[in-house]
């Protein structure tokens, strides 16, 4: 008797990779292949693609040692799926490119989140302390490193 692994793999992933190898560039699907959404252009099937992989990623991940309410959990999902149709507007990525970004995204969508946070935090601060410094310096008040 097999394992799961391999009834798996030999049934469903060596012929979907087969399939998908042997295709070449030509599939046609019955969909629009851009959607002009306030005047950027979207890959529809890509960003379709990569929303999906977002999905499978998150099924694929472990669960968080932390766990999220509800509420932030969407809020999750909402900046993932945002961020993976970002990228496939900005890269231009394929089908496949789209849905294996999704795919690692959504696996890691937590530490995504969190380290793009705590980068925006940061440059939020250094903002916020060279605005306060530029006005503390046009106000007349000492600058940190005058020494006089």
């Amino acid at each position: 008797m097999m394992a799961p692994g391999e009834l798996l793999r030999s049934q469903l992933a060596v012929p979907l990779v087969a399939a998908l190898s042997s295709a070449g560039g030509n599939i046609v699907l019955p969909v629009p292949e851009l959607l002009i959404v306030g005047g950027v252009t979207v890959p529809i099937v890509s960003a379709i693609a990569g929303m999906l992989g977002v999905l499978l990623g998150e099924l694929m991940a472990a669960p968080p040692a932390a766990p999220l309410t509800a509420r932030r959990r969407w809020a999750v999902r909402i900046s993932l799926h945002l961020l993976i149709v970002g990228i496939v507007v900005l890269t231009g990525q394929q089908l496949l490119v789209a849905l294996g970004w999704g795919i690692g995204l959504g696996f890691s969508g937590l530490a995504v989140a969190e380290t793009l946070g705590s980068q925006a935090m940061a440059g939020i601060k250094m903002i916020t302390d060279a605005l306060l410094t530029r006005i503390a310096g046009s106000a007349g008040g000492k600058d940190k490193t005058d020494d006089s």
